[in-house]
This record gives structure tokens, sequence and C-alpha cells, in this order.
């Protein structure tokens, strides 16, 4: 099953229920898609880690038992480690952060020189989805 989310076309178009179908310029298939590759490689590496180790452990005996729990250990680190550079990814969207590469003080004094602005009282700058700006 979460092979097949890999190859799933997630454009940003969604329904609402009334029978049509659009998109709002955004896409959540990004973020998603590298959560589930993280976690297919996940499973998979640790599916081949048990596979060798029963392996070794049949063919060699229970000296190898302690390798499973090492396999286990090597995945999950794996897991934390993949999964924190995407969560603040996630976190930096959902509370509507400006993005890091975004000078935001550069743009509003790039905004205020302008001969119509007058005054710049409210200035906002967020991300919508990570690359897209608004």
């Amino acid at each position: 099953v979460s092979l097949l989310y890999l190859f799933k076309d997630d454009g940003g178009g969604h329904g609402h229920g009334r029978g049509h179908e659009h998109s709002h310029g955004h896409s959540h298939g990004d973020m998603s898609s590298r959560a589930a590759i993280i976690h297919v490689t996940g499973d998979v590496a640790q599916s081949v880690g048990v596979l060798l180790t029963a392996a070794l452990i049949a063919l060699y005996g229970s000296w190898w038992v302690s390798l499973d729990a090492l396999v286990t250990i090597a995945c999950s680190i794996y897991m934390l480690f993949s999964t924190v550079a995407l969560l603040r990814e996630v976190l930096a969207v959902l509370m509507e952060a400006p993005p890091p590469d975004v000078d935001v003080s550069e743009i509003r004094r790039v905004l205020s020189q302008q001969p119509d602005v007058s005054e710049i009282r409210c200035f906002h700058i967020w991300a919508l989805a990570p690359g897209k700006v608004t």
C-alpha cells in the first residue's frame, strides 16, 4: 500500500463534494511523497535487515541475535533524523512562518520606497507550501 502512494498523482486539485474538481495552486504531494518515501525506505531497510539477521542466525547460530536489535536501532535512527527535517518544514508552513530564503525586511523596505506607497501598516509574508510564497 505504501508503494502505491508513491505513484499517486496529487497535482493539488481536489473536490469539495459539489461535483467539481479544481486546484487552489497548492500541492500537498511534495511533503506527502517525501514522508511516504521515508516510510517505505524505513520499512524496506527494516525488512531486509530482519531477513539478513534471520539468515545469519539460522546459518551461524545465536551469536548474531544481537544484530537484530542493532538493525532495529539503526532503522529507527534513520527514520527519526529523516522525519525531523520534514517535520520542521511542515511546522513552518502550519505556523505561517516566512520562508527562510526570503528577506522580509528587504521586501518591506523596497515596497515602502515605491512612490505610490505612503505607509505600510500590516505586512506579512508566509509560505503556503514549501516553495510557494504569498
